[in-house]
């Protein structure tokens, strides 16, 4: 696991060489082990290594091909590396990093077909001086990208391009998608002439004598995954194959354990895999019964397990938004999970995350059902409609008098899938964005859907979710803060071949979920007990930090007429917000804290 930098243009050597060892220092809790920078013609890329596979000076980088013509910096990890060596008869030296650089040598950018993990990529031809890079196909590791025209510079954080630019300003496209979704979309950066290479796509950055010029971002086909068969068993050992992939590593791994299906399901599969790990389980004092559940979940598989309180101080407070890279009202949590983590003495942890949207697990995904009905009722007034709204309650709506109850029923309502997230993700409604930011065109990055009947089917939905929840704000906090904390996560669920399986599983519909069918297909009945639980999630008392505990500062400080975020949202607005009661809305407030706590640094 590491951070990467570039810069290419026609700027001399001593100078481009300068912008990146700066960049690199910048991400130094990235990769505390290692920092090496390299340049050749108009190019210079470097990087920061946390040793996790090889953690020797022969895992260094960059990484050279064969032939000396490819350099390459890469941060993540390819857990089939070794099958890749036997499969395409490469020497390998043990490295992942050196057996991208062979295959880069033998097949050039298709090489990242055969990839199977979490990746950004940065590969310097020392023989044109271009450079391409690239993200994995569910953008798990980031990577944005600068240019004016005259030159380039990338880096897998925000933070460190920025302060490598003289003046940005805000791109406000990306600032009102924050306030629709409480997150950018996956290619988003916040400020103009900054963004984020797409999940699963390349581009290539050539040097001119005037300059730069950059292709579009292209996709790359990973390679062909079979699709298993639809009865769980397909599914579930797709899934005991990727926690497998995902144990390899030359240091201690720990487990971020649940109460939930997701993280059971991972300490379930690596104790088959004769793999016992030490459990963390992050709590707040008013889940005991969770924590309880978890420690005998562990005990169960034959883990260790250990209960580590979710405590917020004002140092705490101030590290999560000095790392904060975009904003995100969701990364609070992921923030106090990798800082155990780290406390613990570990480097890399498997967390549960993506398995609700691979296998449907979302309660609002039952609303499903519903939408074609409403299509029918949008024919008749919107009166007999109430009658509906009385009803909520039995397919999951507990409050029908919820805005976003009456938005779902009405006409105008979402009609399809996407339209669905995007009202279940929704933290300020257009009308309200466009009175914030002052204009009412800057939504588009949303659109709702294409409203056809086939876009109600549980893969759309479970594509949406990917697209506008997991690689939109989910990974992004989980690079994002178990990197400031010097922590590689790993995803097991998050994996190209278990996603093909999982949602060749959701193509069979029957009273169970894919949940308990992937359950029944493990065998194991305490798994099976856990799928049929209510739906646990680890969330913090967010109103009451914001209240009387650490975040209350930041409340006062976001009410100031003065506050950054007064300059870029609509300043009569401020009377709008307040710290919220107990019994109150939050959301709303939170995000704007979040959005002026983020500007106060980033302009510091």
């Amino acid at each position: 696991m590491c951070g990467i930098v570039g810069v290419v243009g026609a700027v001399g050597e001593p100078e481009r060489e300068q912008v990146a060892m700066r960049m690199n220092e910048c991400q130094t809790h990235r990769g505390p082990d290692h920092a090496a920078i390299f340049s050749s013609g108009s190019s210079t890329i470097g990087y920061t290594r946390l040793a996790i596979q090889k953690p020797t000076p022969a895992g260094h980088q960059p990484a050279w091909s064969r032939d000396r013509r490819y350099c390459l910096v890469f941060n993540g990890e390819v857990y089939n590396w070794k099958e890749l060596i036997r499969t395409h008869h490469l020497k390998g030296d043990g490295s992942d990093a050196m057996v991208i650089a062979d295959l880069w040598e033998r097949l050039g950018e298709g090489a990242l077909a055969l990839l199977r993990g979490m990746f950004a990529i940065a590969v310097l031809d020392t023989m044109t001086g271009s450079v391409t890079l690239a993200r994995d196909p569910f953008g798990i590791k980031p990577l944005f990208i600068w240019s004016d025209g005259k030159e380039c510079r990338f880096a897998s954080e925000v933070v460190a391009l920025r302060g490598s630019i003289a003046d940005v300003w805000i791109d406000r496209d990306a600032l009102a998608t924050f306030l629709r979704l409480g997150a950018m979309m996956a290619d988003q950066a916040p400020y103009e002439g900054m963004s984020a290479i797409p999940p699963g796509h390349s581009v290539v950055v050539h040097p001119t004598s005037a300059g730069v010029s950059i292709t579009t971002a292209r996709p790359f086909v990973t390679d062909a995954v079979e699709a298993p068969s639809d009865d769980g068993a397909g599914v579930a050992a797709a899934f005991q194959d990727s926690v497998r992939a995902h144990l390899v590593s030359d240091v201690p791994i720990a487990l971020l354990l649940s109460a939930g299906f997701d993280s059971t399901a991972i300490a379930l599969a690596c104790a088959r895999e004769g793999r016992p790990l030490h459990c963390l389980t992050v709590s707040d004092p008013d889940m005991v019964d969770e924590a309880t559940l978890a420690s005998a979940t562990a005990r169960r598989f034959g883990h260790t397990h250990a209960v580590v309180p979710s405590e917020l101080d004002s140092t705490g407070v101030d590290r999560f938004f000095r790392h904060m890279q975009r904003p995100t009202v969701d990364g609070l949590n992921t923030h106090l999970v990798c800082a155990a983590v780290q406390d613990a003495g570990y480097r890399v942890a498997l967390s549960g995350l993506g398995g609700d949207e691979a296998l449907g697990g979302y309660r609002h995904a039952r609303m499903l059902p519903l939408l074609r009905p409403l299509r029918v009722l949008d024919r008749v007034p919107d009166a007999p409609k109430r009658l509906l709204l009385n009803a909520a309650g039995r397919v999951g709506l507990r409050d029908p008098a919820n805005p976003k109850v009456r938005r779902l029923v009405m006409r105008g309502g979402p009609r399809d899938a996407r339209g669905l997230t995007v009202l279940q993700r929704e933290v300020f409604n257009p009308r309200e964005i466009a009175g914030l930011v002052g204009s009412d065109q800057v939504c588009d990055r949303v659109p709702a859907g294409a409203g056809d009947q086939a876009a109600t089917s549980i893969q759309a939905w479970s594509r949406a979710e990917r697209e506008l929840y997991m690689e939109s704000m989910l990974l992004p906090d989980v690079d994002a803060f178990s990197m400031a904390h010097s922590v590689e996560l790993r995803v097991p669920f998050v994996d190209t071949h278990f996603f093909a399986a999982a949602d060749k599983l959701k193509q069979r519909l029957d009273r169970r979920s894919s949940k308990l069918r992937l359950a029944a297909a493990l065998a194991d009945p305490w798994l099976e007990s856990i799928a049929r639980r209510r739906k646990a999630t680890f969330s913090l008392p967010i109103k009451t930090y914001m209240t009387s505990g650490a975040l209350r500062p930041s409340v006062d400080a976001m009410l100031d007429p003065a506050a950054p975020v007064w300059q870029v949202l609509d300043p009569t607005a401020r009377r709008r917000f307040s710290p919220p009661s107990d019994d109150g809305p939050h959301l709303q407030t939170w995000a704007i804290v979040v959005l002026n706590e983020w500007l106060r640094r980033m302009q510091s």
